[in-house]
């Protein structure tokens, strides 16, 4: 049988065709990150306040993000190699310690280089937003994706506006792929829930002092080394390869927290220059460092526009919530856990959240952010929670302990807000303003509870 030549419409088709084939297979080319996953939910903490535990089972990154992971990323999010988003800098290729070169004379999408030998080192060099955008990219499903907005909504340019002292950046509800706060990270590091017979550190789970099953330093070694070794102290004066110390690990799984690169979390720290934008905690133990910046406790701040090149992340993955847009923890229902996970994300989250879980619940009228246990009243439980967690001066308080506005602190603000809508009969679409001798008993109340309690605070 004769063939017929193609004509030019057939031509044409054939290759918008072979066009879309192969635009569809570039674009869901992923990219896989090494996760294992931290279980046990509900924990025990690692002191007095609950700190270190967690409520719902996460995945995080077995390693830290390597340069090949950071490469690919940059080839998507900045084609033509403009740094638009100050996605790499110059470090990165001249510093001895970094591994990414910029070549303009490349393909537009290929123009970031791995350099030879630094595939799996992990990657240094990045400031906060660097990693909070890489997070919105595997949120938001990778390629082309927007790194502005998903996991964390970032505006006004490489370095945010929108990164204030009173409005830190924040993970957005609904985001899966976050960077860790410091009692994720901790968790995943430290914590083991096995009995002391089976190898745990105490019987009913507890927390190790480094993060690969041992309370006593690990060993300054070249890797692979033993079970309690890691790259710091400049042992090597250079990064390893990601899991090079293959025996050395914490009990769910994760490499080199003890050593190669600290590594970022987005707990506000409160410290440092605030004018460059909130400083968060970063943790772990580092290729140049000592010991001590190992330990549970040590989390130096950092400021969020900074990089170094003692200093990479590993990102943590949070389950998809199948229910409602208010059930933030998966258990299909809208309640004081979820809204806890809000704590330090400010008053427009804790509002917005106050009234789509009102609705889910069936509500006419938001919850009101000063009834703490969501029973629909603002009465003398709520008055007795906040006043005895009020502490003005405190970090890392939560909705349920009185925490109304989503600032960090249970304080005077939190107070006013109570005493303007003290209702223990009940509201529905008003609160009622409390009477005179309520209000002084109040007062009186709260004024012994300042004096006796300073109350707990809780980070992130």
């Amino acid at each position: 049988m004769e063939r017929r030549p193609m004509t030019s419409r057939r031509v044409a088709l054939f290759l918008v065709a072979i066009t879309a084939i192969l635009f569809s297979t570039t674009a869901t080319q992923a990219l896989t990150l090494n996760m294992v996953t931290v279980g046990d939910p509900g924990n025990p903490g690692y002191d007095l306040d609950g700190n270190g535990s967690i409520a719902a089972t996460y995945e995080i990154g077995a390693t830290e993000v390597t340069v090949a992971d950071w490469v690919e990323f940059l080839n998507f999010a900045d084609p033509d190699a403009d740094n638009d988003k100050g996605l790499w800098g110059g470090a990165m290729q001249n510093n001895q310690y970094g591994g990414v070169t910029k070549n303009l004379g490349a393909a537009e999408g290929s123009r970031f280089e791995v350099q030879s030998g630094e595939g799996n080192h992990p990657i240094n060099f990045v400031n906060l937003y660097d990693v909070m955008r890489f997070a919105n990219w595997m949120n938001n499903g990778q390629g082309n994706a927007d790194t502005e907005d998903g996991s964390y909504t970032l505006t006004g340019g490489k370095i945010p506006t929108n990164d204030t002292a009173d409005t830190p950046i924040e993970r957005n509800p609904g985001a899966t792929w976050v960077i860790p706060n410091y009692n994720e990270w901790a968790k995943a590091a430290f914590y083991d829930s096995r009995d002391l017979i089976d190898g745990g550190p105490t019987d009913g789970g507890g927390w190790w002092s480094y993060a690969n099953q041992s309370s006593t330093a690990p060993v300054a070694e070249a890797p692979p080394g033993g079970d309690n070794s890691a790259n710091y102290d400049l042992v090597l004066n250079a990064l390893s390869d990601v899991g090079a110390y293959t025996q050395s690990h914490s009990y769910y799984g994760t490499f080199d927290q003890n050593g190669n690169l600290m590594e970022w979390t987005d707990y506000v720290s409160g410290g440092g220059d605030f004018a460059s934008g909130p400083w968060r905690w970063k943790a772990g133990g580092h290729f140049g460092g000592s010991s001590s910046f190992m330990s549970l406790n040590s989390h130096p701040n950092q400021g969020p526009s900074s990089a170094a090149d003692s200093l990479g992340f590993r990102l943590i993955k949070l389950s998809a919530v199948s229910g409602p847009a208010c059930d933030l923890n998966g258990d299909s229902s809208c309640d004081t856990a979820d809204i806890d996970t809000l704590a330090g994300s400010g008053a427009t989250a804790i509002n917005d959240w106050l009234a789509g879980a009102a609705t889910e619940n069936g509500f006419a009228s938001a919850y009101l952010a000063s009834d703490s246990d969501l029973d629909r009243d603002v009465d003398l439980t709520d008055f007795n929670t906040l006043a005895g967690n009020f502490n003005p001066v405190g970090s890392g308080a939560v909705f349920s302990v009185g925490d109304s506005n989503g600032d960090g602190s249970v304080n005077l603000s939190d107070y006013n807000t109570l005493a303007g809508s003290f209702d223990p009969i009940g509201y529905a679409t008003a609160a009622a303003v409390p009477e005179p001798a309520t209000f002084v008993l109040a007062v009186l109340g709260l004024l012994a509870a300042v004096v006796a309690n300073p109350g707990p605070c809780r980070i992130g």
